[in-house]
């Protein structure tokens, strides 16, 4: 009986797993100094960022696109945006369009 507790317990860790996309955007979300009322079901426990509001991903889960237009963020890019090797949107975020370049090219 305890066996089988042990592997229903270590089966289910790969749920709670961390997702480096996740952690990406919700640095991501952290950097851009979003306000407290923005991007609430961002949850950097939660494994799949793609269930989170502006995220798009494609049927293997892997995020292409993040609509953040017209938030006024004031901050910055994160370098760890280099993660989500297939986003090709990223919003309308003239503030800090050459942050993209530079994140996507220097190291952390």
């Amino acid at each position: 009986m305890e066996l089988l507790l042990l592997l229903l317990v270590l089966g289910s860790l790969h749920l709670v797993a961390p997702d480096a996309q996740g952690d990406a955007l919700f640095d991501l979300r952290n950097t851009l100094k979003a306000a407290p009322d923005q991007l609430t079901d961002w949850n950097q426990n939660q494994v799949n960022p793609c269930t989170w509001t502006k995220v798009t991903c494609d049927a293997n889960n892997n995020v292409i696109s993040v609509s953040m237009s017209f938030m006024g963020f004031t901050g910055s890019l994160s370098p760890r945006i280099r993660v989500l090797s297939k986003l090709g949107i990223l919003g309308n975020l003239p503030k800090v369009i050459f942050s993209v370049l530079t994140a996507l090219i220097t190291d952390a």
